[in-house]
């Protein structure tokens, strides 16, 4: 509370109505609405308890003549005016008025909160009463009897009800608020013994309030009393004492080493971002814990480069090798040199020249540095002789072409015995049943597949476009299949064969005519080498 006003000060302005013998309604009617003024004085406890000191000024009316559905009243015809002084005590309760100081006791930030009320009072009432020409001596009796009693009324008050306070600035408040006040008697119109004096009378009233706090004096305005702001003159939020302090760290900006920077107060404002102790403008790795020996930074294998200059961070080397080790002492540091444990030459990679299958070619340019090369071309052995090393070489023993993978080229004959093959097996029509004449050319190509031991061959089969496609594609497969079937009869091991059906697509001839339909028709036979 040393940041929050104690005191306010405040003026009231509303309307009010009472609910009586003399409404003729069971709730305040609107013919009694009269007016109302007062003054109030607020003691703040606590942001969200306070008492409120209020004295209320107010008038009311009310007549017979409204109840126009009561035929008794309206033969009665009585009616009155009061005027009202009241006093009262009240308890207030603003569950959310911490908000106003959410960010310390001198920073008031303006908020709009609701609030609930509950008090004693006294009022005091100034009743006139008109009756109109009463004969019957009882009812006489009655006036007589309320008239006394009514004269000068003093009587208690409990006044509750809720309101919604709404911030205009730090020194000024506007509420709304509206509440019930049970009068403890039925005299509040003047009519009790002479109308039902069953039932207490009670009013309500609703209106604006307007304040002012009242606080000890703040030159700069920043909330905190004079007597409390190091800074006077100069806004400032209470963790600094009332100074400027831009980066809001609680140390001032005059004593601030980074005074953009929220830091400690133990390194004079700075912040230390890695927790190592040392606050960052000290610090040679701000962002990553360090030690002083190394200037803040991070130094694992404790060789004396720090982790963000050694090349080897988890290895203990030397300066001159940006913290890399050389364990074979040959000059080249161990990530740069092949031969880390043996001591070598820089210009061969750190490695002795060494040329394990004395073939002539050193372990370093022999791409088979165990087995000797003949040729001396490439350091492996090619025992064909075609420069296509036998490890590459798919026929490591024929001589062949690279194109090939070291395989030969297909002859002439052997790809005329291909498209002969392409032409000539055929099947039963609308079938995948070989013809006895397709046969015979097979038996062919099961030759050329012996002869060829490192060929693969592929059978791909394909049909004209009569017909629906997916059938086509069927059946096309089919043959394929049945070519692949025939030829693994033969002997011809499975691996070394593949066949698959593209039905009516790649058309070689016209399908419109019938020479076109019958090219369209075949398998094909692709001899290629083995990837």
């Amino acid at each position: 509370m040393t940041g929050q006003s104690k005191w306010e000060l405040g003026v009231h302005l509303g309307g009010t109505a009472y609910q009586g013998d003399l409404n003729p309604n069971d709730y305040p009617s609107t013919e009694s609405i009269g007016w109302t003024t007062g003054l109030f004085v607020r003691n703040n406890l606590s942001p969200t308890w306070a008492l409120r000191g209020n004295l209320l000024y107010g008038n009311w009316q009310g007549t017979d003549a409204n109840a126009t559905d009561d035929i008794g009243k309206l033969a009665r015809n009585f009616s009155f005016q009061n005027r009202l002084t009241e006093a009262s005590l009240l308890l207030e309760w603003d569950p959310f008025g911490k908000s106003r100081f959410r960010k310390g006791d001198y920073n008031f930030n303006t908020r709009i909160t609701p609030y609930t009320f509950l008090g004693i009072g006294a009022g005091f009432y100034k009743i006139e009463n008109q009756y109109p020409d009463i004969s019957k001596e009882a009812v006489l009796e009655d006036i007589s009897a309320d008239i006394a009693a009514s004269n000068g009324k003093t009587s208690l008050a409990m006044p509750f009800g809720l309101g919604l306070k709404i911030d205009l600035s730090k020194r000024t408040t506007l509420a709304l608020e509206g509440g019930l006040h049970y009068g403890f008697n039925d005299l509040i119109d003047g009519v009790s013994a002479s109308g039902n004096p069953e039932t207490n009378d009670w009013y309500w009233h609703a209106g604006t309030n307007l304040s002012i706090r009242f606080g000890k004096k703040d030159s700069d305005g920043d909330g905190i009393p004079d007597q409390l702001d190091a800074c006077k003159l100069v806004p400032g939020p209470e963790s600094a004492r009332g100074c400027p302090d831009r980066d809001g760290d609680g140390v001032e900006d005059a004593e601030d080493v980074c005074p953009d920077l929220a830091g400690l107060m133990e390194f004079s404002g700075c912040p230390d971002t890695d927790k190592d102790g040392i606050m960052d403008p000290m610090d040679g790795c701000p962002l990553i814990y360090g030690y002083e020996d190394t200037n803040g930074c991070p130094d694992r294998d404790n060789d004396c480069v720090i982790d963000s200059l050694d090349t080897c961070p988890d290895v203990a080397g030397l300066t001159l090798y940006d913290g890399c080790p050389d364990t074979d002492l040959d000059g080249v540091p161990d990530p740069d040199d092949a031969c880390p444990d043996e001591r070598g030459l820089p210009e061969n990679g750190g490695c002795p020249l060494l040329d394990t299958d004395c073939d002539g070619i050193i372990d370093d340019l022999d791409a088979c540095p165990t087995i000797p090369d003949t040729l001396g071309f490439t350091g492996c052995p090619d025992l064909d002789a075609d420069g296509i090393i036998d490890s590459l070489d798919l026929c490591p023993e024929v001589p062949g072409v690279d194109s090939m993978n070291g395989c030969p080229v297909i002859g002439k004959v052997e790809q005329e015995l291909l498209s002969e093959a392409q032409r000539e097996v055929r099947f039963k029509t609308g079938s995948a049943d070989l013809l006895n004449s397709s046969k015979l050319i097979l038996d062919k190509v099961v030759e050329l597949m012996q002869a060829y031991p490192n060929y693969q061959l592929n059978l791909v089969g394909y049909t004209d476009d009569v017909g629906r496609a997916s059938s086509n594609q069927s059946l096309s497969k089919r043959r394929a299949k049945a070519c692949y079937d025939y030829l693994i009869e033969q002997e011809i091991k499975p691996e070394r064969l593949t066949y698959e059906g593209l039905g009516e697509s790649n058309p070689i001839g016209n399908n419109k005519t019938a020479v076109g339909r019958e090219m369209n028709r075949r398998v094909e036979f692709n001899l290629v080498t083995e990837q």
